[in-house]
């Protein structure tokens, strides 16, 4: 199967997961926090349209970038670009980004997108240090 659309499959499942949890929260008393920057609030100065710009040139540089590497991963790369593209639909549709999971003890909200997008790229540097160390060992 090609590698585009394994990572494409993974992409969307994660797009509509996240959005889904987006709009049903609000059924079961989460409350839904915009927020306007990236991480924690920060940059939260820069115009929505222009961060928008902003982190589109940034994750089309990245892949860009290691586009070998991505490749290999699909599910790691799927599960990453997906939690992107469904905070990026955020700030087209919302002009910020939907956070609804707070975390205990802080001040601080995320959705599944920002743990996606966690858990993707985390994935990918252990599938390329791994290999990295394979390559060195053999």
């Amino acid at each position: 199967m090609n590698k585009y659309f394994q990572i494409l499959e993974v992409v969307l499942l994660v797009v509509v997961i996240d959005q889904l949890s987006k709009f049903l929260v609000p059924f079961f008393g989460f409350d839904i926090i915009l927020n306007q920057g990236i991480s924690f609030n920060y940059l939260n100065f820069i115009p929505s349209n222009l961060m928008t710009v902003l982190m589109l040139f940034f994750v089309g540089g990245v892949f860009l970038l290691f586009k070998k590497e991505w490749l290999l991963h699909s599910t790691s790369s799927g599960i990453f670009f997906g939690g992107v593209i469904s905070n990026i639909l955020d700030r087209i549709f919302f002009g910020a980004v939907k956070d609804w999971l707070r975390i205990p003890f802080f001040d601080v909200y995320n959705n599944l997108a920002d743990w996606f997008i966690f858990v993707g790229l985390a994935m990918f540097l252990l599938y390329n240090s791994n290999n990295k160390i394979y390559k060195k060992i053999n």
